[in-house]
Parts: C-alpha cells; sequence; structure tokens
C-alpha cells in the first residue's frame, strides 16, 4: 500500500559545498573539473576533464574557504579535514587514481589547504531520510467539543473549527558518523503514515553529530476555519469533533557525504607538476564509498482533529 509521508527537518550537522567566489563567472573552475594541477610559474589552476581533456587556465580566486554554500539536495555542510578523508570507505581508490595518473612518487597529502580557498573539500548531510517505525504505533480516538455559544439576535452562530495535525517529537543521535564529528546537520525525516494520518509536516531542529541528549521539535498542520450555524433564538451551539492521539517511535540514518577535491603535493615533478587535485566526487561517485552514516532514534506524538459537528440545544 502506498504510503504517504509526513516530513521533519531535522536540525543535526553535515554534507556537498560550492563556494561563493567573487571572481566572475568566466573564471570559476568547470564543475566537470575531474582533476586539477598548479602552474608553478604563475600560481594558477589548470583544470582537466577526467578523459584527460584540457578544460583551460583560471586564477586563482581571492576568496573566503569559509564562504560556503550547500548545493541544492543536501543538508548543512562544514570543511573536510585529511583525517576524515581518510576514513572514507574508497580513500584506497583516490590513492590508487593518484598513482595510475601521476606515478609512484612520495607526497605530501593536503585538504582545504589556505592558498586554494575557492576548491574546497566539504562533507554534508543528505536532506533526506526516512523513520522506520519500530512496532504499530499506538492509537486512540475521544469525542470532544468546543465551547457552547449563545444564538445571537439573528439567529446565528459564529463558531471556530481548527482541523489537521499537530506533532511534537524527540530525536537523539544513537551513532555518530565516522567523518565530521560534532557538526551540526540538516536533514528531512519523512514519516510513514501513522494510523491513516495523512499530512505533509515539517520542523526544524539542531542537533550535532554526536551522542548527545535528545531534541524536541514540533509542526502544525491544522487550520482554523469560522463555521456559521443558523439556530433558534435563546439556543446555544457547539461543535462535536473527533481527536485522534497517536504515539510512535522509530529508528533511521543520515547520510554524511564528502565532496571536493584531495591535493597531492609531489615532491618531484610528475607530468609536468609538482601540485596535482583529484575530485573525490569523479573518482567514488558511489555515494556508499565517500560517506558514513548518523543513525538516530526518534519517538513522537500526534494530534489529529477532525470530523466536526455542529449542534445546538436550549
Amino acid at each position: 500500500m502506498p504510503q504517504t509521508m509526513l516530513f521533519c527537518i531535522l536540525g543535526l550537522s553535515i554534507a556537498s559545498l560550492v563556494y561563493a567566489s567573487p571572481l566572475p563567472n568566466h573564471n570559476h573552475i568547470p564543475v566537470d573539473a575531474s582533476h586539477l594541477a598548479i602552474d608553478s610559474r604563475s600560481g594558477h589552476i589548470i583544470a582537466f576533464h577526467s578523459s584527460g581533456k584540457r578544460l583551460g587556465t583560471f586564477p586563482m580566486a581571492q576568496g573566503n574557504s569559509s564562504d560556503l554554500v550547500p548545493r541544492d539536495g543536501t543538508g548543512s555542510c562544514s570543511p573536510l579535514s585529511l583525517d576524515d578523508a581518510k576514513k572514507l570507505p574508497g580513500w584506497g581508490q583516490l590513492e590508487a587514481a593518484a598513482k595510475k595518473n601521476w606515478g609512484g612518487g612520495s607526497y605530501n597529502l593536503a585538504v582545504n589547504p589556505p592558498e586554494y580557498k575557492d576548491q574546497p573539500a566539504t562533507v554534508c548531510s543528505s536532506n533526506a531520510a526516512t523513520l522506520k517505525l519500530s512496532g504499530k504505533p499506538s492509537c486512540h480516538t475521544q469525542k470532544q467539543s468546543t465551547d457552547g455559544k449563545l444564538a445571537n439576535s439573528s439567529g446565528t452562530v459564529s463558531l471556530a473549527s481548527t482541523e489537521g495535525t499537530q506533532l511534537k517529537q524527540q530525536t537523539s543521535v544513537t551513532k555518530e558518523s565516522s567523518i565530521g564529528a560534532g557538526m551540526s546537520i540538516t536533514a528531512t525525516i519523512g514519516i510513514p503514515e501513522v494510523a491513516g494520518v495523512s499530512a505533509e509536516m515539517s520542523t526544524s531542529v539542531s542537533v550535532s553529530n554526536s551522542l548527545t541528549k535528545s531534541f524536541e521539535s514540533t509542526a502544525d498542520t491544522s487550520q482554523t476555519q469560522s463555521v456559521t450555524m443558523n439556530a433558534k433564538t435563546g439556543e446555544t451551539c457547539h461543535l462535536e469533533f473527533n481527536s485522534k492521539t497517536c504515539d510512535y517511535s522509530g529508528t533511521g540514518s543520515i547520510n554524511v557525504i564528502a565532496s571536493g577535491f584531495v591535493w597531492f603535493n609531489f615532491n618531484d615533478k610528475t607530468n609536468g607538476h609538482y601540485k596535482w587535485a583529484l575530485k573525490i566526487d569523479d573518482v567514488l561517485p558511489d555515494i556508499k564509498d565517500r560517506s558514513s552514516s548518523v543513525d538516530f532514534q526518534a519517538s513522537g506524538n500526534m494530534i489529529t482533529k477532525s470530523d466536526y459537528q455542529g449542534k445546538c440545544a436550549k
């Protein structure tokens, strides 16, 4: 059966960035650049396609490495460290690619060197995750009513009905990712249909990629409308409605993904240059080779109000 997803924006910490370079657009490194070299005479960056085709030479951007904004489809981001890069499942493939391209000479590694601020390596959280419910939610329905209101001299009564779902959720990290420790993450958590409750909701919470206390988030899709009823003089009117409360719990995970360039600074010139960089995304196109996951658990409470009916009596 198709499931309707409720969405909660969970603020946790991490995943891929783009630097907002102050240079004109024609100075940007092409997005299809797979590896880079530094021209030691001019200090400019030479960009190459994965096929080896030279894409051009570009002046170094004079920016700040912290001027990073997440790409579409990612949550929060932070600079990637060299230690984290070495923890990637596909790190061995990156070193093998460097050896294949530039030989087996000795080199020093660098990630986010200060002299190349416009070519960052980043770690960002994916912006979507799904909560897997742990068992069947516990739900109960109660009949409730609004306060009574006396009809006016014209024989009408105006009452307010509030229909929709209110949600309150506690979320906590149960396993840190191996990269981006301590960083804050933003993600959207989809919650499968809970006992007939079907509405799209969103909420935000800030959580660190660390084993911390739980964080509360709320959401509200309810809408209030005015209901006008006809009544006899002297009658008092009210609205009766169903209030359905559901308690649920579940678990899920959020990917933390590395992107950007790793620099191989050779002690001797290779292919005409000392400094070369490989783009993590191109060498490791499979996200599983350049990511780790943050596991979380959540418990929540939903209250859905519906089926309003008006009644009047003396």
